[in-house]
């Protein structure tokens, strides 16, 4: 017999190498095709589900505003900007609900008294949400990142999509609330015509 201490060692198989390659070739590649992976396949934010009463009467849902663009205006009577860019999304509701454009107000921690006020000051036509408890607009405003501060406007597409927030210019800051001035006419004109260009056409 040959004593131990001569023996000749060999090297052992390095079989940890054989398994850890196939890994690092799986994790290499799914990284790649997460890079690689289209915008428009990865995931966006969507409008979230909601059911509120409308203020004229009967109740509106996410699911009635399938299939058409949206803008999305959080406002209250209380606030200077929502009152001077009321007028604006009047106008431009009148002249694009042709085109299949849903203009919807949301009225957030208000009375019904001073929101109907409101709306009948500067004869809106197109539907309001009453929303007090802030159930829709605390999820908006998660979105967007700006809590607290009025107006706020989404721009939804027609699969549901938030396709851009607009929350007009910033004109100074309360506390840790941030004030916000009204979207211009230009502004809110050439989102809602991006809006259109990016719903489908209706099949005849």
């Amino acid at each position: 017999m040959v004593p131990p201490d001569e023996l000749e060692e060999y090297p052992r198989p390095k079989l940890r190498r054989f398994f850890l390659l196939p890994i690092a070739i799986v994790v290499g590649f799914a990284a790649l095709w997460a890079v690689l992976q289209p915008a428009d396949e990865k995931a966006t934010e969507q409008l979230p589900e909601f059911e509120l009463r409308v203020l004229d009467g009967g109740t509106m849902a996410s699911t009635d505003l399938d299939g058409q663009p949206v803008v999305l205006n959080l406002w209250a009577s209380w606030c200077g900007p929502c009152r001077e860019e009321a007028p604006t999304f009047e106008r431009l509701w009148r002249r694009y609900r042709d085109d299949g454009l849903q203009v919807i107000g949301v009225n957030t921690r208000d009375h019904d008294d001073t929101a109907r006020a409101f709306a009948e000051e500067y004869g809106i036509t197109y539907p309001i949400l009453r929303d007090p408890d802030q159930e829709l607009v605390g999820q908006l405003e998660e979105i967007s990142g700006i809590r607290g501060a009025l107006p706020q406007t989404f721009f939804v597409g027609s699969d549901g999509s938030l396709i851009g927030t607009e929350s007009g210019s910033q004109v100074g800051s309360q506390g840790s609330t941030v004030v916000l001035g009204a979207i211009s006419e230009e502004e809110l004109e050439a989102q809602i015509q991006e809006l259109l260009r990016a719903t489908p056409s209706p099949q005849p």
